[in-house]
Parts: structure tokens; sequence; C-alpha cells
């Protein structure tokens, strides 16, 4: 696909695979974009904001090698959401992307990834969605991109504060919500969040109100 269109990267449809105790749970993830675009080259130069690649995974996906190296794109070195940076660059650079409507991966998921050890990697979490957020900002697509971005990771990083523990310190539960907390006063500047209708973003209303953590919840 990439060789046919000389696209700089090319998206498509997986397969969840769930492995707990011996046992095996397989869902299909369609993307139903695909559909209406499917084995088709898009310049984003042209395309409407319903084509929203942002929304896609980076185990869905192959990058031309050249594309990468010239706008020097790379997984951070970090432990937790280090594909963030890399989807993000590549995407906010990409001229023609092409969309293929067929399920060509298998996603493994074992009882190994947990959420003990995401929240112990938080500052590498909201490092990377910022660094994701200034790869936006410096695109020649940043109108098309940055609302996007936007409205797809603020409902996103208020959800990591669903990771804390009743064991979680007093003083950790506050540096997850300041650090929620100044995240969105970042993406506030950029885009109004007040203005978000869909009814998951009610948390990120509530928390821009909030002044701790517990007044949050």
């Amino acid at each position: 696909q990439i060789s046919k269109n000389d696209d700089d990267i090319v998206f498509f449809n997986f397969i969840k695979v769930f492995e707990f105790n011996n046992s095996y749970l397989i869902c299909n993830y369609t993307n139903k974009m695909y559909e209406r675009y499917g084995n088709n080259s898009v310049n984003l130069s042209q395309t409407d904001k319903s084509l929203n690649f942002l929304g896609s995974f980076h185990w869905s996906a192959i990058y031309k090698k050249e594309f990468l190296i010239k706008n020097n794109v790379k997984y951070t070195d970090s432990i937790s959401c280090e594909d963030i940076p890399f989807r993000i660059k590549a995407i906010v650079n990409a001229d023609k992307i092409s969309v293929m409507n067929d399920h060509l991966y298998n996603y493994r998921i074992t009882q190994k990834q947990t959420k003990t050890r995401k929240l112990t990697c938080i500052d590498d979490t909201f490092n990377n969605i910022i660094l994701g957020l200034n790869y936006v900002l410096e695109s020649k697509y940043k109108d098309y991109f940055l609302p996007l971005y936007i409205t797809g990771y603020s409902p996103r990083i208020v959800g990591e504060l669903k990771l804390l523990r009743l064991d979680n310190s007093k003083e950790f539960k506050h540096k997850c919500f300041n650090m929620v907390k100044d995240t969105l006063n970042l993406f506030n500047k950029y885009y109004d969040l007040t203005t978000l209708k869909h009814k998951k973003n009610y948390k990120v209303k509530a928390l821009l109100k909030a002044n701790s953590i517990f007044q949050y919840r």
C-alpha cells in the first residue's frame, strides 16, 4: 500500500486477544472511519475532521522508513506512554495516509499488563502527553489536529486518577491530581474545555473547578 500510493503511513484494524488463565477472548477492533475511506490514500490537507487518525493505535499502522528518518520520529526513553510522541509526531507530519479496512494485527493482552506499572511511571505519562501536544503545535496541520488532540486526550488525562488505590499515600494522590490539573490548564489555553459537550467530559469540567483531589472525588 505504501509503495502503491507513496504513503507515509498505512493504518488498519486489529484483533484483541485477551489471555487469562490459559483461556482466550478474541475481539475484533474495527474503526468505522476505515470503512468509509478503506484502501484509499488520503491527503490530510484536503480531508475533514471526521477522519481522526489521532484515535489510532501505534500497533495498527505501518510507517515508511524514509519518512520516519526525515522527520526524526522516535520513541522516547521512558516506560509509560512512550508511544504517544512517536505516533503523534508521525501523524501530524504525514502528507499522505492510507487506511485499510482489514484486521492485520493480533494485539495480545496478558495478566501481566497491570495498572500498577503505569502508576509508578505517571511522570512519563504526562511528559509524553505534553510532548505530543508540542508536536501538534509545531505541525503545519495544527488547526486540523489541535482540537482533535485536546478533546481526545482530556478525558484520558482525568482517567489517570482512576488508577489510584486506597493504599496510595496522601502526598502521591495530591501529586497525581496536580499533574492532571496542570495538564488540563495547559490544554485550556489552546482550547476552551468548558465547551466540551460529550457526556464523558463532565469529569474534565469538574476537575477544572476542583482545588484538591478530595474535593473532586
